[in-house]
C-alpha cells in the first residue's frame, strides 16, 4: 500500500513539473464591438406652479396743488393818437401815453419829446388809380389808397420780410381785390370804404 502512494506522488510530481514548464501564450486581442446607440432623451418634467403675486405697495399721498401764477401783462397795441401822442395799450386794460411825437419833415424820423426817440421812417403812401398794382418790397410800412372806378387788383409783393405792414384802403367806386395768401385765403375783396391792415409774421400775411 505504501508503494502505491509513492508511485502516485511520483506521477503528481512529474505532472506538476510539466505544467510548470508550459508557457501560456496570450491570444490576440479581439475586434472591438460597435458602440451601442445613444439612449432616447427623457421627457421634460411638468412646469412648476406659478408663485403667488406679492401684495401691492401702499399708494403715496397726492401732493398739494401749487398756487396759480399771476396773469402776465403784454402789449396789445401801439398807436399814434389824434394829438400826435404815442399810446401803448396793455392786456390788463391800461393805456400809457409815451409822449408827444412831432414830424419835422417827410424824410425825418419820429422824435418823442419825453427824451427818447423812435428811429422808424414814415410809411410810404401809394395812390392807385390803375387796374393792377404790386405792393412795394422795400419799405417797412406802405399805405395803398385805391381810388379807381373799375376793378383794381392789388398783388402783395412776393418776398416780404418779417414785420412788414401793408394797409390797403378802398376809396373809389371800383371793386378792390387783394391777391396773395392772407389768413389762409389766396384773395380778399374789399367793400366800399373798407380797409385792411396786414402784417407779415412767421412766413404769412395776417390781418390785424
Amino acid at each position: 500500500m505504501l508503494s502505491n502512494d509513492i508511485k502516485l506522488l511520483a506521477v503528481f510530481d512529474k505532472l506538476e513539473a510539466r505544467i510548470t514548464k508550459l508557457t501560456l501564450k496570450q491570444g490576440d486581442r479581439g475586434i472591438d464591438g460597435e458602440q451601442g446607440k445613444e439612449g432616447a432623451v427623457g421627457k421634460q418634467g411638468p412646469k412648476g406652479a406659478t408663485g403667488d403675486r406679492g401684495a401691492a405697495g401702499v399708494k403715496g399721498e397726492t401732493g398739494k396743488e401749487g398756487k396759480e401764477g399771476k396773469v402776465g401783462v403784454s402789449i396789445t397795441d401801439v398807436r399814434v393818437d389824434f394829438d400826435n401822442h404815442l399810446v401803448v395799450s396793455f392786456s390788463d386794460g391800461r393805456d400809457v401815453d409815451a409822449g408827444e411825437i412831432r414830424v419835422e419833415s417827410a424824410e425825418s424820423n419820429y422824435n418823442v419829446s419825453m427824451g427818447g426817440s423812435i428811429t422808424a421812417p414814415l410809411p410810404s403812401i401809394s395812390l392807385i388809380t390803375e387796374n393792377a398794382y404790386t405792393t412795394l418790397s422795400d419799405p417797412l410800412e406802405e399805405i395803398i389808397k385805391c381810388t379807381g372806378s373799375t376793378l383794381q387788383t392789388i398783388t402783395l409783393h412776393p418776398a416780404p420780410t418779417q414785420g412788414q405792414r401793408r394797409t390797403i384802403k378802398r376809396l373809389g367806386t371800383g371793386t378792390v381785390t387783394v391777391v396773395g395768401t392772407v389768413d389762409g385765403e389766396t384773395s380778399t375783396s374789399l367793400g366800399v370804404d373798407v380797409s385792411i391792415q396786414l402784417i407779415y409774421i412767421d412766413n404769412s400775411w395776417i390781418i390785424i
